[in-house]
């Protein structure tokens, strides 16, 4: 999975491939 990959104290870029993560991660309660 993708929160594996990036740390969640380190804030993923807004790069292409990377908005589709945010969204996954952004439905996710993961605060």
């Amino acid at each position: 999975m993708v929160f594996n990959f990036f740390p969640k104290g380190v804030p993923i870029p807004p790069s292409g491939p990377s908005k589709r993560h945010n969204s996954v991660v952004d439905s996710t309660p993961h605060n």
